[in-house]
């Protein structure tokens, strides 16, 4: 049985010449189990495309065996329609490329009824584009069986015009795909321009020509200092979460963690509370112009810093977040931009300590930080200037993401609009013969 036309509003404006039926009908659902003593190709759908798999470095638990796993064949088309409620980004489709397996958790499908295979996979596919797979499920369900799917309603045109539909998204999406490719690529150039000219502006490195005897940054323009961090103010740490306090009156108040603390800026989206006792948020207080920077975290992540400007208050830092207070405030803007040169990051990594997934660094050796400093009026001159630098940088980078915003939109309603007969396609017929079959 077929749900309803009514119940499908993707299928409103098919051509008249096209025939309506259910997935079911369409479709073979594989169910074919892994019988092979050898282990045949390990595959995996990741993005939309299947992949080999590694089954020495498999994710996660590794299956004793793989005999409860399906075969799949070329042409196949795979589902995944699994975690539907708490996932609506992925691509939930592929299709199969060589001969192999895949776990039971997927739906494998038989294409071989279709005139072709890479039609019924660009049709499921626009169907998970318009997101059909979400409506069938109820109440809490996290996935759907083929079951479930079979009596989704789907058009069919003819055998001729399916391969021309197919041949042209194949040509389509390719175009496409390498339109947005370029767009990452610039995108990736844009953030090392950035990262490239933040060093350059920020260490004066056009104008380096005195020896400075410090391994992280050997010549510095001449008239600048490298003093140590622990000369120009203080490295607080903050509060330890889980301290047991006993009968100690407690407040709650919004505390910094590690993933507030961004590269150049704060991420507030999100601050938690802790409570401590009256006396520590006295004592872990930030204050605007305080500098903080991350004791802990990923490995290339640490020691990165942002000023604090006062958006909260009162506000404390937890444990693994430094707040350095400077003697002098107006240089707090310039060391948090300068924790951000290709020295600074250097430094940081270089003395960290790496555990096995989180790496760490010692207040001693932030304290021994060689911060480059140029005269007052010069610091002024060129935050302004890096400023300015990065929003152009910025700029472009947001167009880039915005045209790659569009092309994937494209990408996905091109691929709709062929499927359900939105664009003729019958002048890609071979032959007058086949347009006139059609």
């Amino acid at each position: 049985m077929m749900l309803p036309l009514s119940g499908a509003p993707w299928l409103e404006q098919i051509p008249s010449r096209w025939s309506r039926r259910p997935i079911a009908a369409c479709f073979v659902e594989r169910n074919e189990q892994n019988s092979s003593e050898m282990t045949p190709t390990l595959l995996s759908l990741s993005y939309g495309q299947l992949k080999r798999k590694d089954p020495s470095a498999f994710d996660g638990l590794r299956p004793a065996s793989y005999s409860t796993y399906q075969m799949l064949y070329p042409g196949d088309v795979v589902l995944r329609l699994l975690d539907l409620q708490n996932d609506k980004r992925s691509v939930r489709v592929g299709q199969v490329t060589e001969p192999g397996i895949i776990t039971s958790a997927y739906v494998g499908l038989d294409c071989s009824w279709w005139g072709s295979a890479r039609y019924a996979y660009y049709l499921l596919l626009a169907l998970d584009i318009l997101k059909v797979f979400y409506g069938l499920g109820s109440g809490m369900r996290q996935s759907i069986t083929f079951s479930d799917l079979g009596r989704v309603p789907i058009a069919i045109p003819s055998h001729q015009e399916q391969r021309a539909i197919a041949s042209f998204l194949d040509i389509e999406t390719v175009r496409i795909d390498a339109l947005i490719e370029a767009k990452k690529i610039l995108l990736s150039a844009l953030e090392q321009l950035k990262n490239s000219r933040l060093t350059q502006i920020l260490t004066g490195a056009e104008l380096a020509s005195v020896e400075s005897g410090d391994q992280w940054l050997p010549k510095i323009p001449r008239g600048w200092n490298l003093v140590r961090l622990k000369f120009l103010g203080q490295i607080r740490s903050g509060v330890a979460k889980g301290k047991k306090y006993g009968g100690t009156s407690m407040v709650e108040v919004p505390y910094l963690r590690v993933a507030n603390v961004q590269d150049g800026y704060l991420d507030l989206s999100s601050v938690s509370l802790i409570e401590v006792s009256d006396d520590e948020v006295e004592r872990y207080a930030l204050r605007p112009g305080d500098v903080l920077m991350n004791e802990g975290g990923d490995y290339d992540k640490v020691g990165r810093g942002a000023m604090w400007s006062g958006e909260v208050s009162p506000c404390i830092h937890q444990n693994h977040v430094f707040a350095v207070r400077l003697d002098d405030a107006t240089i707090a803007p310039w060391l948090a931009a300068i924790t951000r040169t290709a020295y600074a990051k250097f430094y940081f990594m270089n003395n960290a300590k790496q555990s096995t997934n989180l790496a760490s660094i010692s207040q001693g050796n932030v304290k021994e930080f060689p911060v480059l400093l140029p005269p007052e009026a010069e610091r002024g001159r060129l935050l302004k200037s890096l400023n300015d630098e990065l929003l152009r940088l910025s700029d472009l980078a947001e167009h880039a993401r915005k045209e790659i915003d569009l092309l994937t939109e494209l990408r996905s309603t091109t691929i709709t609009d062929a499927v359900l007969g939105r664009i003729d396609l019958r002048h890609n017929f071979q032959s007058k013969k086949e347009l006139e079959a059609a």
